[in-house]
């Protein structure tokens, strides 16, 4: 398996296997900024980006990861150049 590979499955382990079970432990330190550095490297690894905005358009909908998120102020009108989701407009 490449890298890619390797890091598409930890984001979609993080989706399907954590997420969507529930509130994660600290996902709002650690989470939130492992999907947004995913999302940065987004043009190296276009699928593990894809596959983190849309784990990040679901956590938005908590306020606590939401925060998070901006406070992270990641470069959102860069990103929209490459990606369309809801929360990036």
């Amino acid at each position: 398996a490449t890298s890619t590979d390797l890091r598409l499955h930890c984001v979609n382990v993080v989706l399907y296997g954590l997420f969507r079970r529930g509130r994660i432990v600290d996902f709002a330190e650690w989470g939130v900024s492992m999907l947004v550095e995913c999302l940065i490297n987004g043009r190296r690894d276009k699928r593990v980006a894809l596959a983190a905005l849309r784990i990040l358009n679901e956590a938005v909908s908590v306020r606590e990861y939401l925060e998070a998120l901006i406070v992270l102020k990641p470069p959102l009108a860069e990103l929209t150049k490459t990606f369309s989701f809801d929360f990036l407009k």
